[in-house]
């Protein structure tokens, strides 16, 4: 059984990812090219398989089952 977090962020080998900032940078975008009558639900997730861990960001979604 893996764990979940909504921390949103968690270092991998040398580099950071970081989902939260990731889908912020991705609302940015949407919210700057989209008209006011439109909407998205976004799920991000970075699974690391050496930790069992998935790390990930929720945008709109119900929360996820496991």
């Amino acid at each position: 059984m893996c764990c979940a977090t909504g921390t949103g962020s968690r270092d991998l080998a040398t580099s950071k990812i970081d989902t939260s900032e990731i889908v912020s940078h991705l609302n940015h975008h949407l919210f700057r090219n989209t008209t006011d009558e439109r909407y998205a639900t976004f799920f991000f997730g970075v699974y690391d398989s050496e930790t069992r861990q998935l790390f990930y960001t929720n945008a709109g979604h119900l929360p996820p089952f496991i």
